[in-house]
């Protein structure tokens, strides 16, 4: 061969592809635990005896006593195989832990770091994160307990997250594996509450509260806030109609930290908090002997300005909401940047102003958390406007029975429907890699059909209900009764969209049709909302295939004729086409 003349490399074959796409997977995990603090073993390839059986770990992560073991699969035709597999091998480890931990210090050079800590004290967690969607709906995934799965979503969220706070991003992780600060290290002899002393505690008449809610303000570093903090965010792994605000922007993070790294000042405007149940007021008093002696306050009625206080608040971790103010605290993050040197000591000398709301013992979560997003809309609703699917989750939790807040729930049921025809095809936040957005579908189309008041002359789903169930929800609505409706109707929209994924089967699988974008979407929507104005009534699976045969449409990517908002206009047509409904027909 000339010299100069480069040998042409031999193309990968689709199994070296595949092995490669692994062994990258394999290191993103690792990456995002080792960001986070964790000490990364490999134990890939190496058995371990335990109990007469053999396990393997893919990779093992430390932090102080907490063991991760992890284990990361591209396995998708046998997945319920493959996490029983794991789910018993988990158990073995946890049936054998002190024998388990005797080979790490063993075979793994860790028995200078575990001897630190008896096996009792040892905590072992074991995490299923597959490349793909498992497919499973949450409580069939609960059946593989101890192993906890870590769904695509909830991966890329744990990326932003570690991304955004490096470090102190193993806060977030502990919430959620349910491990609490006095379970983490050596035991500790600690204080188990924090005391400010000299907070402002407003009376009522200052505030013009009504609500039995206390508002007292007060110092509080930023490291006690990262620690014991946690932010209800919209597109985090907790319950979605239960969280409210933006995903944290790394961007904005950094800006921050680098005007607190070179001002070495806090910011002067306050963060909003809501403090756990267990927050405590105490009245000071001051006998003849200046000697000095404390009350604790039951009733926030007897808060006079005039008099000293200070409050004690739960060190716990995850015990205190972030309700605004979530880039100022996090901008102290413990970090590798930079900015470390000088944060790291500016984030127990600094201290932030802090508002915190304290809720009296007999308000309910759900109003808790609807005073915490009407707190979020008064603040933002005049800053940077906020993305139309983050109004949704906010209504959906503020106004639960509003047309809007109604459809949402169906799109979520929709989505996580186990064999339905949208199940893991919505996208419910950005964190979703689906291919269906469903903020428009919300708001132009579903929210018309799923309404429990339609407008005057109108109709929805709920003319096509349980006339008693329907009476019921309007007179006195509760979530239980919603709940119920938002299944009619979610089972009914299945069949509907059944029979037109079986009428048009060959497009419906073609990822280059349009059959399944928001504009189609939309207009079938629409159009079986016209059919319930006409007629007051629904069908079944075969009358809906029937009329969907009809349809000779072109869907096809280059050929389709309707723009992404003219969703009314392809629904007259498909109108025009279909369901020229008679009186004889039979109703479902």
């Amino acid at each position: 061969m000339a010299r100069g003349v480069r040998r042409r490399r031999r193309p990968l074959t689709d199994q070296q592809k595949l092995e490669r796409r692994k062994r990258s997977f394999n290191r993103s995990i690792a990456k995002l635990f080792t960001k986070m603090g964790f000490r990364h073993i490999s134990t890939n390839g190496v058995d371990i005896a335990l109990n007469n059986r053999t396990v393997e770990i893919d990779n093992l992560f430390i932090y102080k006593n907490i063991i991760i073991c992890v284990e990361d699969t591209f396995e998708h035709n046998g997945i319920s195989r493959h996490l029983l597999k794991k789910k018993e091998a988990a158990e073995t480890i946890d049936n054998e832990k002190t024998k388990f931990i005797n080979i790490l210090k063993r075979d793994f050079s860790l028995n200078d770091h575990l001897s630190l800590f008896r096996s009792n004290r040892i905590i072992i967690k074991h995490l299923y994160v597959p490349n793909e969607k498992t497919g499973k709906s949450k409580e069939a995934l609960t059946r593989y307990a101890p192993l906890i799965v870590i769904e695509p979503a909830l991966h890329e969220y744990f990326k932003i997250i570690q991304k955004s706070l490096e470090f102190s991003a193993k806060f977030e992780v502990f919430r959620y594996l349910n491990i609490q600060k006095k379970d983490i290290g050596a035991r500790s002899a600690g204080a188990s509450t924090e005391e400010f002393t000299q907070p402002i505690i407003c009376p009522k008449d200052f505030t013009g509260l009504n609500n039995k809610v206390q508002i007292v303000s007060f110092m509080m570093t930023p490291d006690f806030l990262i620690r014991n903090g946690y932010v209800l965010r919209k597109d985090n792994w907790q319950e979605r109609s239960m969280v409210y605000q933006r995903l944290i922007a790394p961007n904005r993070i950094k800006s921050i930290r680098k005007f607190i790294a070179e001002k070495e000042s806090a910011f002067i405007n306050n963060v909003i908090v809501g403090l756990p149940r267990s927050t405590k007021i105490y009245k000071k008093y001051y006998d003849d002997n200046n000697n000095e002696e404390t009350e604790q306050i039951t009733n926030f009625e007897d808060i006079n300005e005039n008099d000293n206080y200070s409050i004690t608040i739960p060190n716990e971790m995850n015990s205190i909401c972030i309700i605004d103010g979530q880039h100022r605290i996090y901008a102290h993050y413990e970090g590798s940047d930079n900015y470390e040197d000088q944060i790291s000591l500016l984030r127990n000398q600094l201290h932030l102003l802090v508002t915190g709301i304290i809720y009296p013992a007999d308000m309910s979560d759900v109003d808790i958390m609807q005073h915490q997003s009407d707190i979020f809309v008064d603040i933002n609703k005049n800053a940077k406007p906020i993305p139309s699917e983050v109004i949704i989750h906010i209504e959906s939790n503020r106004m639960p029975f509003e047309a809007k807040s109604v459809a949402r729930k169906v799109v979520e049921y929709l989505n996580n429907r186990e064999n339905g025809v949208f199940h893991n095809k919505l996208e419910i936040t950005k964190l979703d890699k689906a291919r269906i957005k469903t903020s428009s579908i919300v708001k132009y189309a579903l929210n018309y059909l799923v309404t429990i008041y339609p407008s005057e002359g109108k109709s929805s789903m709920i003319d096509v209900y349980d006339s008693n169930k329907a009476q019921e929800l309007k007179g006195a609505p509760t979530l239980d009764k919603l709940n119920e409706y938002v299944e009619f109707i979610g089972n009914h929209l299945n069949t509907y969209f059944s029979a037109l994924k079986s009428s048009k089967n060959t497009i419906w699988n073609d990822e280059y049709s349009k059959i399944q974008s928001v504009t189609v979407i939309n207009g079938f929507i629409m159009s079986l909302n016209t059919l319930i104005n006409r007629n007051n009534r629904l069908y079944d699976f075969d009358y809906y295939k029937n009329e969907f045969d009809k349809i000779t449409m072109n869907f096809n990517k280059g050929d389709f004729m309707y723009a992404s908002s003219q969703y009314r206009m392809f629904s007259e047509e498909m109108c025009e086409t279909i369901f020229l409904v008679e009186e004889s027909d039979t109703i479902e």
